[in-house]
């Protein structure tokens, strides 16, 4: 059973890519699911064994990663993907409020976990502000236009129209 969760008691949706949701459909297609409503089962049993999971996880890992990969820590465990898919999010300008209820962490654990893997933020973030800047006044009036974000020591600062 999950952590911190009640028995029979389910997370909400996650959004899962199209490519990746039109594998499970096909996978529900031709293989069903266990007896439990499991998506994956075991041949002699409805629950797969970790060693097996981990088995066909690293000749996965051997087949997409490069030698140097390999031998690191890189998707050592099937878990570390949830890192992965947690940080892309973040990475990719998600709310953090959004990310944390869809991991299933509070928004205070998860920028204690994944705050050092957002990179390029100070950029994303310059750009998001020159933009909110663009933005017109009722009336037609233009606010003044940042021509572009530079830096200073400090922080950023706007060179202005």
């Amino acid at each position: 059973m999950p952590k911190h969760r009640a028995e029979g008691e389910t997370r909400g949706p996650i959004p899962v890519p199209p490519v990746q949701s039109r594998l499970f459909r096909e996978h529900l297609i031709h293989h069903g699911t266990g007896k439990d409503g499991r998506l994956f089962q075991g041949v002699r049993a409805d629950v797969v064994p970790g060693d097996t999971i981990q088995r066909v996880f690293g000749r996965a890992r051997a087949k997409v990663l490069t030698p140097k990969e390999l031998d690191s820590p890189l998707a050592k465990r099937p878990y570390d993907l949830r890192h992965t898919y947690v940080s892309t999010l973040l990475n990719a300008g998600v709310s953090p409020k959004q990310v944390a209820e869809w991991a299933g962490n509070s928004v205070g654990v998860l920028l204690k976990t994944y705050a050092k893997c957002l990179v390029g933020d100070a950029h994303a973030s310059c750009h998001r502000i020159a933009e909110a800047l663009r933005r017109e006044l009722p009336g037609g009036n233009p606010i003044r236009r940042p021509l572009n974000c530079c830096w200073a020591v400090g922080g950023p600062f706007f060179c202005w129209q």
